[in-house]
C-alpha cells in the first residue's frame, strides 16, 4: 500500500489537474450541452492506463462509455460513474463561474466536482496508479460511465440489455 501511496502522491498535481480539466467541461444532460465532449475526454482518460474503451449511443441517449481493465483473476468489478451535471444556475450562488474549476484554500470549486466527477477521475487514477505499482489489477474492472444519470439515466436500461456480455461482471 505504501507504494501506490507514494506513486497517487508523485502524481497528485496531475490527477487534480485531470478533475479540473474534466469540470471545466459544462455537461449538462439537462440541456444536452457537450455530453460528445464528455464522453470522449473519458474515453481518452480510460484509454490513458491501457482500458479497452466502447462508447455506447444509445438513440436520442447521450453516449455511455465503457472502458475493461483485465485483470490477474477470471472476476470482474463493475463501476457505475456519471460524467455528466445538473444545470449551474442560479449563477449568483457561486463564488467562481461553475465551470472554470478553481483551486481555491486546498478545494475545487466546480459543478459536477463532487457529484461525480472527482469520485469518477479518483477511481480512474486509482486502478491507474494500482497498474503502474503492481502491473495488474487483482481482477478485472469494468467502469460504466453514464452521460444521463441527472435525467434518470433513460436509455441505460436498453443499452445493459443490449451489451450484457460487454458488461457481465
Amino acid at each position: 500500500m505504501e507504494q501506490i501511496d507514494a506513486y497517487i502522491d508523485a502524481h497528485r498535481d496531475e490527477y487534480v489537474e485531470r478533475l479540473r480539466t474534466l469540470c471545466r467541461i459544462p455537461t449538462v444532460s439537462a440541456r444536452g450541452e457537450h455530453l460528445d465532449e464528455g464522453a470522449a475526454h473519458v474515453a481518452g482518460l480510460l484509454e490513458r492506463f491501457g482500458a479497452a474503451v466502447t462508447v455506447l449511443n444509445a438513440e436520442s441517449g447521450f453516449p455511455l462509455v465503457v472502458g475493461t481493465v483485465q485483470g490477474a483473476s477470471p472476476r470482474t468489478l463493475l463501476v457505475y460513474n456519471h460524467y455528466d451535471v445538473v444545470p449551474p444556475e442560479p449563477l449568483a450562488d457561486w463564488s467562481v463561474p461553475p465551470f472554470e474549476a478553481v483551486v481555491r484554500d486546498g478545494r475545487l470549486i466546480a459543478r459536477g466536482a463532487c457529484d461525480n466527477k472527482a469520485d469518477l477521475v479518483g477511481r480512474l487514477c486509482a486502478a491507474e496508479a494500482y497498474l503502474a505499482v503492481h502491473g495488474a489489477l487483482p481482477v478485472a474492472i469494468t467502469f460504466v460511465l453514464d452521460g444521463e444519470e441527472e435525467i434518470g439515466s433513460p436509455h441505460l436500461r436498453a443499452a445493459v440489455e443490449a451489451n450484457r456480455d460487454l458488461l457481465a461482471a
